[in-house]
C-alpha cells in the first residue's frame, strides 16, 4: 500500500491515522506496514519526514517503484525503467530447456507466456521502442534456437513472422501493434466516457501535455477513420466528432468562430438544414451532404459505431486488425496447419514453401558460397529437385499417388505440385490429404540429412515403411475422418473414424389458435435483384393469402426488410392482430428481436419495423429453410414475375400437406 504525502500537516496525518485505525478495527484486515511506504516531496522538510514516520510508522519510498506490474516514475520515460519486464523475459527463457522443446513448443510458449508478459505495461504506459527491439530480438533468439552457445542463422526476420497463418505468417502478434491497438482502447474509453480514467483525463479536457497524451494522438487519424457516431439526440460535438461520413468537419472549415467551436450537432441542425453562421464555415458541397441525411432526433444519447465490427462495439481482435500491416492471402497457407498433425511438421512445410532451408539460393544470402549438389543423384540441389524432382523422392510421392489414383505433372515447382493435391483431395478427404504431404517432405529431409551428414544410406522400401509408422502413429492418437474411408486402407491398417449424417426431420408446425403465421423466404433472379414473399397461413394450417416483392439487393437481409416493410400494411386485411413470423436470416430474426449483435448498418431499419409493428400482437422465430420450403418454393415459382403482387383471397387446395405434414404448393 503507497500513502501520498506532500507536505501533510500533523492535525491532518493524526486524523487519517485514526481513521486507518477505526477501518482495522472494524473490518478486522489489518495494513501490512513492511509492504507500505510513503513518498513526499523532495523540497519537504526533514522534520515533516519524521513526522510521517512517527505517526504512520512506515518507511519513505522513492521513485521509480512497481504497482501493480506498471513502472510508477517522475519526469522523463527511460529504458531503465523498463529493465523489469526485461528481467521477466531472461527469467522465463532460463527455465526452459531448449534442446527439450520442438518447434510447435516454442511457438506456444511464444503465444501464451512471453508475448504476454508486457501486456499490461502497454495498457497503462508506452513502452520505448528500443526497449521493443530487446523483446522482439530475445522473441527470435527463442524461436530460431539461438543462444550464446549456438550462434544459429534467422531464417527470417520477427516482424513477417507477425502475420496470420492466412497471410503467410506464424499468428504472432506484433508487440508494437499490440500497444498502438490499446491506444485505440483508450481513445473508445475517452469518446464514451466511461470509467474512472475517462472522466478524470475528460475533466483535464487537454490542460496537462503528456507521454501518453502523445501516444494517444499518433493514433487519432485512425481512430476517427474507424469509429462513427450514431445521431440520436445531438449531443456530440459538430465539429470535432465523426457523426457523419465525411469524418470530423473542423477539417474542411474556411473559418471558425470561437462562439461556434463548442456546438452540437443538434444546435447547429435545424430543420434538418444548418444554421446561417455554420453555412459560411464550410464548403457547398458538404452542406449539401450533410443536408441529405435527413437526421431525426430522439431523446437516446448519441452511439458511438466500432465500424470494423459488425455489431459496433469495439473489440480489441477487430482494432488490432485494423492497425497491423496486410499481406495478400496465401492459397496454401490454410492447408498448411491443421490439428491433427504435429506442429513441428507444419512448421517444416511452412519453411519449405517459403524457401527458408539451408539450399543455396537462401544461404548465399548469409555469405555463403560453395556448389551445392544433391547427396541422391549429385544434380544441382534445389528445394524442386530435392522434394520433387529427384528419383527418390519421386519414387516415394509416386507409392502414395497409386493409392489415390492420382497422377499429377511433377514438371512444375513443389508448391504447385502441393497445391494441386491439397485442392484434388478436397472433397474426398478431409484431414488425411492434409497430413500426408507433410510426413512425406519431413521424411524426405531427414533421409537427405542421414546421407548428407551421417553417410546413412537411404533406400525408398524403408522411408515408405516409416512414413507409414508416422502415419499410422497419428491415426490412433487422433483418427482421420474421410468421406472414403476405402481409400485409406490401401495405405495398410490406418484406424479411420467415418462420419455418419443423422438428418432430422424438421416439419411446419401450425400457430396457435386465434394466430397467423407469416413466412418469409428470398430467391435470386439476377445477381442483383431478389424476389423476396411471404405466405400467410391461419391456425389449421390452410393457406390465407402471399405477397411478393421484388428489391435490388445483392444479400438477403436487405431483401427480407423490404419484405416485411411492404408486407405489414396489408396485414391489415385480416381480421386478427395475432401474427407469428418466421423467417431464415439470422439478422432480421435478431433484429426484430432487439438483440443487437446484428451489423450496426442495420440498427435503424429493424427500429422502423418495430415501430410499425407496435399495433400488433406479434412474435418472431428462426427456422431452418427445410421448414420455409412453402415460401421458399412460391418464391420460385414468382421469379419470373417483376411486379410486387399481393393476393389475399382463400385458394383452394393451393398449399397441400404430405404424409409428414410436410407444405408444398399445388
Amino acid at each position: 500500500m503507497i500513502w501520498l504525502s506532500f507536505l501533510m500537516l500533523a492535525k491532518n496525518a493524526i486524523n487519517l491515522q485514526m481513521t486507518i485505525t477505526d477501518y482495522e478495527l472494524f473490518s478486522g484486515q489489518l495494513i501490512s506496514k513492511d509492504k507500505s511506504f510513503y513518498l513526499i516531496s523532495k523540497y519537504a522538510k526533514f522534520y515533516s519526514c519524521n513526522l510521517v514516520n512517527h505517526i504512520f510508522h512506515i518507511n519513505k519510498g522513492s521513485f521509480p517503484f512497481t504497482y501493480l506490474g506498471a513502472n510508477i516514475h517522475v519526469g522523463r520515460t527511460l529504458n531503465v525503467h523498463f529493465d523489469h519486464i526485461l528481467a521477466k523475459f531472461d527469467n522465463k527463457l532460463a527455465g526452459w530447456k531448449h534442446k527439450l522443446l520442438s518447434t510447435g513448443g516454442r511457438m506456444i510458449l511464444i503465444n501464451h507466456v512471453l508475448n504476454s508478459l508486457p501486456l499490461y505495461h502497454m495498457a497503462v504506459c508506452p513502452i520505448p521502442k528500443s526497449i521493443f527491439h530487446k523483446m522482439e530480438r530475445r522473441l527470435t533468439d527463442f524461436l530460431w534456437d539461438r543462444n550464446n552457445d549456438h550462434k544459429k542463422h534467422v531464417w527470417r526476420r520477427w516482424s513477417k513472422c507477425c502475420f496470420p497463418i492466412l497471410e503467410n505468417g506464424l499468428g504472432f502478434r506484433s508487440l508494437p501493434h499490440i500497444q498502438k491497438t490499446f491506444f485505440l482502447k483508450l481513445l473508445w474509453k475517452l469518446a464514451n466516457g466511461k470509467g474512472l480514467w475517462a472522466t478524470w483525463v475528460n475533466f483535464l479536457n487537454g490542460t496537462a501535455r503528456s507521454v501518453m497524451h502523445n501516444s494517444l494522438e499518433s493514433v487519432r487519424s485512425v481512430f476517427d477513420i474507424n469509429c462513427c457516431i450514431q445521431v440520436n439526440n445531438g449531443c456530440s460535438s459538430f465539429w470535432f466528432d465523426s457523426w457523419c461520413d465525411l469524418g470530423p468537419l473542423y477539417q474542411f472549415q474556411n473559418h471558425l468562430l470561437d462562439d461556434l467551436k463548442h456546438l452540437t450537432v443538434f444546435e447547429a441542425m435545424h430543420n434538418n438544414s444548418l444554421i446561417p453562421a455554420i453555412q459560411n464555415c464550410l464548403p457547398n458541397y458538404i452542406i449539401t451532404k450533410i443536408t441529405d441525411l435527413n437526421i431525426s432526433f430522439n431523446d437516446t444519447k448519441d452511439a458511438h459505431i466500432w465500424k470494423p465490427n459488425s455489431n459496433g462495439i469495439f473489440s480489441f481482435n477487430s482494432a488490432y486488425d485494423v492497425m497491423r500491416p496486410k499481406m495478400t492471402l496465401n492459397l496454401s497457407a490454410k492447408y498448411v496447419w491443421n490439428s491433427c498433425t504435429p506442429p513441428k511438421n507444419s512448421f517444416f512445410l511452412w519453411r519449405l514453401n517459403n524457401h527458408l532451408l539451408p539450399f543455396e539460393d537462401k544461404l548465399t544470402t548469409f555469405g555463403i558460397h560453395r556448389p551445392f549438389k544433391c547427396p541422391f543423384c549429385n544434380s544441382p540441389d534445389t528445394i524442386d529437385h530435392c522434394f520433387l524432382h529427384c528419383n527418390f523422392a519421386m519414387t516415394i510421392w509416386h507409392h502414395f499417388e497409386i493409392c489415390f489414383g492420382f497422377h499429377p505433372n511433377k514438371t512444375g515447382t513443389f508448391s504447385n505440385y502441393i497445391t494441386k493435391w491439397y485442392l484434388d483431395f478436397k472433397s474426398t478427404i478431409n484431414d488425411f490429404n492434409h497430413t500426408l504431404p507433410k510426413i512425406i517432405t519431413w521424411h524426405l529431409w531427414k533421409a537427405r540429412n542421414k546421407l548428407l551428414y551421417d553417410n546413412n544410406k537411404a533406400n525408398t522400401p524403408k522411408a515408405i515403411k516409416a512414413i507409414r509408422t508416422d502415419i499410422y502413429a497419428m491415426s490412433v492418437a487422433k483418427p482421420f475422418t474421410t468421406n472414403n474411408p476405402s481409400v485409406l486402407f490401401n495405405i495398410h491398417y490406418i484406424p479411420t473414424k467415418h462420419t455418419v449424417k443423422r438428418h432430422a426431420l424438421k416439419i411446419w408446425t401450425k400457430p396457435p389458435d386465434s394466430y397467423f403465421k407469416v413466412n418469409l423466404a428470398s430467391r435470386n433472379i439476377t445477381p442483383q435483384l431478389i424476389r423476396s414473399t411471404a405466405i400467410v397461413r391461419n391456425s389449421i394450417g390452410s393457406y390465407m393469402g402471399h405477397a411478393t416483392h421484388v428489391v435490388h439487393h445483392v444479400n438477403t437481409t436487405d431483401a427480407t426488410y423490404d419484405a416485411l416493410d411492404y408486407i405489414i400494411p396489408l396485414l391489415r386485411k385480416f381480421n386478427t392482430l395475432n401474427f407469428i413470423f418466421e423467417v431464415e436470416d439470422s439478422n432480421v430474426y435478431e433484429g426484430l428481436q432487439g438483440i443487437s449483435i446484428q451489423h450496426w448498418t442495420y440498427w435503424s431499419q429493424f427500429r422502423n419495423i418495430r415501430r410499425k409493428l407496435g399495433s400488433y400482437n406479434w412474435t418472431i422465430t428462426h427456422v431452418n429453410p427445410t421448414i420455409n420450403k412453402a415460401a421458399d418454393f412460391l418464391a420460385y415459382c414468382c421469379m419470373s414475375i417483376k411486379t410486387n403482387t399481393h393476393h389475399f383471397n382463400h385458394f383452394v387446395g393451393i398449399l397441400k400437406f404430405d404424409a409428414t405434414n410436410f407444405p408444398y404448393i399445388t
